[in-house]
C-alpha cells in the first residue's frame, strides 16, 4: 500500500524509510485518530507558512525603498556636487546661485517623484517616503546654504563693481582732479552701503575709505607713468599723503626703472640744451670759430632744443622737422637750421645726428661755405683781418640776425669773445682755459699770428642739471630714492656722452673714408678748402687728406707738365727707374687718349725719341700678341717692335722688354738680311721659337759662326751710328773679354733657335744691349753697361756724365790728370746691381806712361767706384725751366680752380676775381698796439678809393688770366695739330756696306689690331 507521510505537531514529516506498499494494515480506530490530528496538524503548518510569507514580502518592500533611497542619494549629490557631464549647483556663486535655486528644488522634486514612480510596491513607496526625508532635508539645506551664501556674494559684489568701475573712471583722467574726486566721491559711498549691510563699524570704514584712495592714487601713477614715468614721480609725491606706505613703497619700486631711463635722459638733454654763452659742445674746432659760434648763437638762440616760434623739442636724434607754436618756420637749435639746409649741410659732412656738437659743427661749416662762396674770400682770413663788417654782411643771408645789428656792434661781440672765456665740450660751468699762452688776446690778437696761438681747452665735466619739472619731482622723493636716481642719470649721462663721442668720431672715419676715396678717384669737384673747413675732421685727419690730395695733386699736375714738355720736344724721364718709366706711362696714357687714332703711332715715335722708353702697355700689348701664336696677332708684335727699334736699340725696359725686342730684331733681320715676306718671316719665327720642338745643334755649324768672330766684328756693330768706328775698350784685356761675350751670346742664341741667320740677329741686338759707346771720357769707346744704356740724356745730352766722372777723379794728387788718362769699367757687382733695378757702378782707373813709355796703373778708386746720377742734371735743367713750370702750374691750378666754379687766382700774391664795393673793405685800422691799440675810422671816400683799385687789379688779373690759359692750352694744340715730327714715318736709313744691318722701319701696323696695340690691348 502507499506509504503517506506522518503529521507530526510542528513539522510535516516524510519517513524515508517508507513506501507504498501492499502489505501495510490498519485498524479503523487508528485510521481516525491519525487522521484527526493529521488535520490539525495541516492547520498549524498553513498558519506558520502564512508568517512566513508576510515577514518576506516586508523585506522585500524594505528592500525596494532602500535602493530608491540611494538613487537619491546619488542624484542629489550629482544636482549639488555635479559631474564630469552636469555642473552642479554648489559652484554656483553670487546672483547666479540665487538665480539657480529654483531649478535646483524643481530638479530634485522630479528626481525623487521619478525615482518614488519606479517603485511599484506600496509597502515600498510608504518605505521609501519615510527613508527619504533624512535626504530630502539634507538637499534642501544645502541648497538654501548655497543660495545664501550667493546672495550674499552677489550684494557684496555689486558693491565692490560699483567701487571698482568708479576708481577706473577716476583714473584715465590723472590731472582733472575735480573729475577723480568726483569719481573716487561715488566709490566711497559704495563701501559706506556695503559697510552698512556687512555691520561694519566706524573704525573699519575707515580703513576702506583710506585703502580705497590709496589704491586710486597709486593706479593713477602707473598710469601715468606709461608715458611719463616724471609726471607719475611728480603725481606720487603731490599726493603722498594720500598714499598708504606699503603702497607707496610699492609704487617707487615699480616706476624705479622707467624712473631712471626718464632721469638719465633729461638729464642728458639738460645738461646740454642751455649751456652757457661761451660753451659749446663740440670739440677739435679753431678757437676763433667759438667765438664766430657764440656771437651767432647770441641773436639766433639760447638753446638747443629751440623751436622756431617758441616751445623745444626733447631728442636730437635728428632735425625735428615741425615749426614751433606762433613760429613761421623749421627752424630749429641754436642757431636756427632750417630742415632743408641742415638736410645739405649735414649730408655734405656726414653728421649722424641733430645734437648739440653736430649743431655746432654744422654752424661752422655753413658760415666758412656760405663767406666764400659769396665774397670768394676765406672766413678765417677775415676773422683774423678784423674785417668784421665784412664778415656781417657776407652772412646776413644766412642769419637774418645779423642784418639787425650794426657792423661796430658785430665787431664788438667778435671782439669781446675772442678776449673771453669759451668752454669747448662736455657740460657745466664756462672755464676760463682758453689760451694756451699766458694773457687774453686784445684788438692786435686779430692777426693770424696771434689767433694761431689760441687752443681750445679740453672738454669739462661739471655738476649734471635737470629740467624745472624734474628737479621738483626728485626734491619731493625719500632722499635715498632720488638720491638714487640722481646717481644714476649722472653715470647715464657720462655713459650718453661716450656714445656721442663714439658716433661722432664714427662719423669722422666715414668722413675721411669718404675724401680718401674722392681724393683716390680725382674727384675734380674736391678742393683743399673742403677738407680744411671741415669741422667734422680733427686736426690729424685734414692734415692727412690735405697730404693726400696735394700728393695726388702733384702727380697729376707733374704728368700735365710733362705732357707739356712732351709737347714742346723736351720731355725728360729716367727709363731705368720704376719712377720714371710710370712717369712715361702717364704720358702715354692720357696724349694717347687725347689725340686722333691715326696720330697714336706717330705719337709713340715721338715719345720714345724723346725717353728712350717703350710704355709698358706697349711692351705688354706685344708680348700678349707673342705668347698668342697667333700668326696675325704675331705679325703686329713684330713689326710694331721692329719700328721701335728703328728709333731706339735700347728702349725696351723693365719685364718683357728683352723678348719684345728680339722679335723685332729677327723680323728686321729675315725680311731686310734674308729677304722673307713678313708671312714667311712670322712662320720662320712660330717654328724655331716653338718649345713643343727639340732643337738640333750642330757644332760645326757654332764653330763656323764664331771662329770668324774678332774686334771688328763688334765695333763694327756700332758703325753706323758714328762717324767713325770706337775703340773696343780701354786696354786688350776689355778688347778680348767683348769678343768672347759676344761668341757666347752666339752660341746661345744658335742653341735656342738652331738657325744661324737668326741667332746672328740676336746676338748682335743683344751684344748692343749689353756693350754700348760711352763718350764720359770724352772719347767713343765701347764698354760692357755704357753708362749711355742705363742712364737718360738731359736735354738731348749725356755731357753730365762727363762732369761728374771729372767731378769724382778731381785732379789727382798731382794734378796733371786728363780726361785721355781715365779708364772705366763696370764693378764686379754691376750685373747684380743691374738685375735688381739699380743704376750700375763703375771702377774708375787713371793710366799713366811708365818709364818705358808703356801705360801703367797710377790710382784705382776704392769702393764699388762711381754710379752716375741723372737726377742732378734734370734738377738744373728744371731750375732753368722753372718759372715756366710755375706759371704752368699755377695755370694748371687756377684750371682747375675754375671747373670747380671757385674764385680764379694768379700767382703767390693772388686776387679774387670779383667785383668788391667800398663795404667790403676794412671800416677800421688799428693805430698801435697791445691792449693800447686804438681803432681808426677809415672815411667812406678812402673805402671806395680802395674798392676801385682792387677791382682794377682784379681786371688786370682776369686779362693775365686768360692769357695764361690760352698759353697753357697751346702745347696741347701743338700736339694735336698733326706736327710734322709726330706724323710722318722716320725715313729709312741709308744701307750701311757689307753685312752691316741696315735700320729700316717695319711696314706699318693696319686695322683694328693696330688701334688695339696702340691702346696696350691684346
Amino acid at each position: 500500500m502507499p506509504v503517506v507521510p506522518v503529521y507530526e505537531a510542528d513539522r510535516v514529516k516524510l519517513d524515508p524509510g517508507m513506501n507504498f506498499r501492499d502489505n501495510t494494515s490498519v485498524n479503523a480506530d487508528a485510521f481516525g485518530g491519525n487522521i484527526a490530528r493529521a488535520v490539525g496538524g495541516l492547520g498549524e503548518g498553513i498558519s506558520a507558512y502564512g508568517q512566513a510569507q508576510a515577514q518576506v514580502q516586508k523585506m522585500q518592500a524594505q528592500s525596494q525603498a532602500l535602493v530608491g533611497v540611494q538613487q537619491a542619494m546619488a542624484e542629489k549629490d550629482r544636482l549639488y556636487l555635479g559631474d564630469e557631464n552636469t555642473q552642479g549647483y554648489s559652484s554656483l556663486e553670487g546672483k547666479n546661485a540665487v538665480d539657480a535655486f529654483p531649478d535646483y528644488q524643481k530638479k530634485w522634486n522630479d528626481a525623487k517623484t521619478k525615482i518614488r514612480a519606479g517603485i511599484t510596491d506600496p509597502v515600498a513607496q510608504q518605505e521609501f517616503d519615510y527613508r527619504v526625508m533624512a535626504v530630502d532635508n539634507d538637499a534642501q539645506r544645502q541648497g538654501l546654504a548655497t543660495r545664501a551664501a550667493g546672495q550674499k556674494s552677489f550684494f557684496i559684489g555689486e558693491h565692490t563693481s560699483a567701487m571698482n568701475g568708479f576708481q577706473d573712471q577716476a583714473i584715465q583722467s590723472p590731472s582733472d582732479e575735480n573729475r577723480f574726486k568726483t569719481y573716487i566721491g561715488n566709490g566711497l559711498a559704495e563701501i559706506d552701503a556695503l559697510g552698512a549691510k556687512q555691520g561694519w563699524g566706524p573704525e573699519r570704514i575707515t580703513q576702506e575709505h583710506a585703502g580705497y584712495v590709496s589704491s586710486a592714487r597709486t593706479k593713477a601713477a602707473a598710469f601715468l607713468a606709461q608715458t611719463d614715468p616724471i609726471a607719475a614721480l611728480t603725481y606720487a609725491t603731490t599726493h603722498k599723503d594720500e598714499i598708504l606706505p606699503d603702497d607707496a613703497m610699492n609704487l617707487l619700486e615699480k616706476l624705479k626703472p622707467e624712473a631712471i631711463s626718464a632721469v638719465k635722459r633729461d638729464a642728458a638733454h639738460a645738461s646740454i640744451s642751455t649751456p652757457a654763452p661761451n660753451q659749446f659742445a663740440a670739440t677739435g674746432l679753431p678757437p676763433i670759430a667759438y667765438a664766430f659760434l657764440g656771437t651767432t648763437a647770441q641773436g639766433e638762440a639760447h638753446s638747443y632744443d629751440i623751436l622756431n616760434g617758441g616751445g623745444k623739442f626733447t631728442g636730437y636724434a635728428d632735425h625735428p622737422r615741425r615749426v614751433g607754436p606762433g613760429g613761421a618756420s623749421t627752424a630749429a637749435g641754436r642757431y636756427q637750421f632750417v630742415e632743408g639746409t641742415w638736410d645739405r649741410v649735414s649730408n655734405k659732412l656726414g653728421l649722424p645726428d641733430f645734437s648739440p656738437a653736430s649743431q655746432d659743427k654744422g654752424a661752422w661749416y655753413l658760415a666758412q661755405a656760405d663767406y666764400r662762396t659769396r665774397t670768394g674770400r676765406s672766413l678765417v682770413g677775415d676773422i683774423e683781418a678784423g674785417n668784421f663788417g665784412a664778415i656781417r654782411r657776407g652772412l646776413t643771408p644766412t642769419w637774418e640776425s645779423f642784418g639787425q645789428i650794426s657792423d661796430a656792434e658785430f665787431g664788438r661781440r667778435m671782439e669781446s669773445r675772442l678776449n673771453g672765456i669759451v668752454t669747448i665740450g662736455g657740460v657745466g660751468k664756462s672755464s676760463p682755459d682758453y689760451l694756451a699762452s699766458a694773457g687774453q688776446p686784445t684788438a692786435d690778437a686779430m692777426s693770424s699770428t696771434s689767433l694761431s696761438t689760441l687752443r681750445p681747452p679740453k672738454p669739462t665735466m661739471g655738476d649734471v642739471t635737470f629740467s624745472p619739472d624734474v628737479e621738483a619731482a626728485l626734491s619731493g622723493l625719500p632722499p635715498a630714492y632720488a638720491d638714487q636716481l640722481r646717481q644714476s642719470a649722472v653715470a647715464g649721462v657720462a655713459a650718453d656722452q661716450a656714445e656721442a663721442l663714439k658716433a661722432q668720431k664714427a662719423a669722422s672715419v666715414a668722413q675721411e673714408d669718404h675724401y680718401k676715396l674722392r681724393i683716390a678717384t680725382s674727384d675734380d669737384t674736391l678742393s683743399v678748402n673742403d677738407i680744411v673747413e671741415d669741422p667734422s675732421l680733427d686736426e690729424g685727419q685734414k692734415a692727412g687728406l690735405v697730404n693726400s690730395y696735394n700728393e695726388k695733386n702733384k702727380k697729376e699736375l707733374e704728368a700735365r707738365d710733362n705732357i707739356r714738355s712732351f709737347a714742346n720736344g723736351n720731355l725728360m724721364v729716367d727709363g731705368y727707374t720704376e719712377a720714371g718709366r710710370k712717369a712715361n706711362d702717364a704720358v702715354w696714357d692720357k696724349v694717347s687718349s687725347s689725340v686722333k687714332p691715326e696720330q697714336r703711332m706717330p705719337v709713340l715715335g715721338e715719345l720714345i725719341r724723346q725717353t728712350n722708353t717703350v710704355p709698358t702697355s706697349i711692351t705688354n700689348s706685344i708680348r700678349g700678341n707673342l705668347d698668342s701664336r697667333n700668326p696675325a696677332r704675331v705679325l703686329d708684335a713684330m713689326q710694331m717692335s721692329q719700328q721701335i727699334q728703328t728709333i731706339s736699340q735700347t728702349a725696351f725696359k723693365g719685364e718683357g722688354g728683352d723678348i719684345a725686342s728680339k722679335a723685332g730684331t729677327d723680323y728686321r733681320h729675315m725680311v731686310d738680311d734674308l729677304g722673307y715676306s713678313p708671312q714667311e718671316a712670322v712662320a720662320h719665327y712660330l717654328a724655331v721659337t716653338d718649345p713643343a720642338k727639340q732643337r738640333i745643334v750642330d757644332e760645326k755649324e757654332v764653330n763656323k759662326l764664331t771662329e770668324k768672330v774678332n774686334v771688328g766684328t763688334v765695333t763694327g756693330l756700332f758703325s753706323n751710328w758714328h762717324s767713325f768706328s770706337p775703340a773696343a775698350g780701354f786696354d786688350p784685356k776689355q778688347s778680348a773679354t767683348m769678343v768672347a761675350d759676344y761668341k757666347e751670346l752666339l752660341k746661345n742664341e744658335y742653341e735656342e733657335v738652331a738657325d744661324p741667320t737668326i741667332a746672328k740677329g740676336r746676338a748682335d741686338m743683344m751684344f748692343r744691349r749689353l756693350y754700348g759707346v760711352t763718350n764720359a771720357t770724352g772719347s767713343s769707346i765701347v764698354i760692357k753697361y755704357p753708362p749711355e744704356n742705363y742712364h737718360p740724356p738731359v736735354n738731348g745730352s749725356y755731357s753730365y756724365l762727363n762732369e761728374q766722372l771729372i767731378a769724382d777723379v778731381g785732379k789727382g794728387p798731382k794734378g796733371d790728370i786728363t780726361p785721355d788718362m781715365i779708364h772705366i769699367e763696370p764693378a764686379p757687382n754691376t750685373a747684380a746691381r743691374i738685375a735688381a733695378g739699380q743704376a750700375p757702378a763703375y771702377v774708375v782707373t787713371i793710366w799713366r806712361k811708365g818709364a818705358d813709355g808703356l801705360p801703367t796703373v797710377d790710382m784705382t778708386k776704392d769702393g764699388l767706384g762711381l754710379v752716375f746720377d741723372p737726377a742732378a742734371a734734370m734738377t738744373a735743367a728744371r731750375e732753368k725751366q722753372a718759372p715756366d713750370n710755375q706759371r704752368e702750374f699755377n695755370v694748371a691750378r687756377e684750371q682747375q680752380n675754375w671747373k670747380r666754379g671757385e674764385p680764379v687766382a694768379v700767382g703767390a700774391d693772388a686776387k679774387p676775381l670779383q667785383k668788391v664795393t667800398a663795404d667790403d673793405m676794412p671800416s677800421v685800422t688799428w693805430s698801435g698796439a697791445g691792449r693800447q691799440a686804438v681803432a681808426v675810422p677809415v672815411t667812406p671816400d678812402e673805402r671806395q678809393r680802395q674798392a676801385d683799385a682792387e677791382n682794377a687789379a682784379n681786371e688786370q688779373d682776369r686779362a693775365d688770366l686768360k692769357r695764361k690759359l690760352e698759353e697753357a692750352q697751346a702745347p696741347f694744340d701743338v700736339l694735336n695739330a698733326n706736327r710734322n715730327e709726330m706724323t710722318q714715318e722716320p725715313p729709312a736709313p741709308t744701307r750701311p756696306p757689307k753685312t752691316v744691318a741696315p735700320a729700316r722701319p717695319a711696314a706699318p701696323l693696319m686695322g683694328a689690331q693696330r688701334e688695339k696695340n696702340l691702346k696696350g690691348g691684346k
